[in-house]
């Protein structure tokens, strides 16, 4: 891989494992508590890191193959917690979905208000 190449991929691999780890970890302990708040939680934490991705990388696709790095590594609970599935596949599902769904979003209001004024811009 040539540089450019590697310079765009870094970052949506980066984010896309911290935000993994954050699921695997405090996602699963989030799902143990008995009301449900791990949504209200994690997902800002996931499309935080979705938009710090696609702001290094500059394209789209890093919404989907983040959430898609972030899903495998929180299937990886399968094999240290067991056979508690529920905790680990569901959430993972909805990872995925909250990639494309804050794809679908940010590219929205993209077209509507133009890309630097999507009032979503983070100068890092």
């Amino acid at each position: 891989m040539n540089k450019s190449t590697t310079k765009r991929f870094f970052p949506i691999i980066f984010f896309g494992v911290a935000w993994g780890l954050l699921e695997a970890v405090f996602g699963y302990l989030l799902h143990l508590v008995p009301f449900d708040i791990a949504g209200f939680i994690m997902y800002p934490i996931g499309f935080y890191c979705m938009l710090l991705a696609y702001r290094k990388s500059n394209k789209h696709i890093s919404f989907i193959l983040s959430g898609l790095i972030a899903a495998a590594i929180k299937l990886s609970n399968i094999l240290i917690i067991g056979n508690i599935t529920i905790l680990v596949i569901k959430p993972a599902i909805f990872i995925i979905l909250e990639a494309v769904v804050s794809l679908v979003i940010v590219s929205a209001l993209e077209l509507l208000y133009g890309k630097s004024k999507t009032g979503i811009k983070i100068n890092i």
